[in-house]
């Protein structure tokens, strides 16, 4: 699932070019703008492709202006501000969109579910080998304990044995 790709237009030559609409727009009174393909360097071989993409886009310095523009216009023109608004043809207004949030598509949350869910596997399986590393060392502590208990036994009884013969052996003398 990676990013790259590839794209290829093919134009006809004998199509209408209604691409190329932007470059009939004026600016109404109060209003300005710069159809976008006047703005960009290209050779001239990718016209009929630039114009066709981008033919009919016009650049505003803001959100009030692009509103302004559209409403006097009778071209059908995008009108897009640098922030990344658009003003659609049927009068639609998408705010922001030049904010990349590549977060909230279906395709990247399928992949951030998906990756979570491999993290979730593989901190259960860390957590489980935790646990049976847990639980060994309780039993390996318990045997300890119970090992300790017996030798402290062994010892007192040793020295319970080593007082009598010490007393047994005072006694005698």
């Amino acid at each position: 699932a990676g990013a790259e790709g590839e794209v290829a237009f093919l134009l006809r030559d004998d199509a209408q070019r209604p691409g190329a609409r932007a470059e009939g727009w004026r600016a109404p009174a109060g209003t300005e703008g710069t159809p976008l393909v006047a703005k960009l360097s290209f050779p001239e071989a990718d016209r009929a492709a630039v114009e066709a993409l981008l033919g009919d886009v016009v650049v505003c310095p803001s959100l009030d202006t692009a509103l302004a523009a559209h409403a006097s216009d009778t071209l059908a023109l995008r009108f897009v501000t640098g922030d990344g608004s658009v003003v659609w043809p049927s009068g639609k207004v998408s705010v922001g969109g030049s904010v990349v949030d590549e977060g909230t598509g279906a395709l990247a949350r399928h992949r951030r579910l998906e990756s979570l869910r491999v993290q979730l596997k593989t901190a259960e399986e860390a957590v489980a080998k935790a646990e049976e590393a847990h639980r060994l060392a309780e039993e390996a502590l318990r045997h300890a304990q119970a090992t300790s208990l017996e030798l402290s036994q062994s010892l007192a009884a040793l020295r319970g044995r080593a007082e009598a013969a010490r007393a047994a052996a005072d006694a005698a003398a």
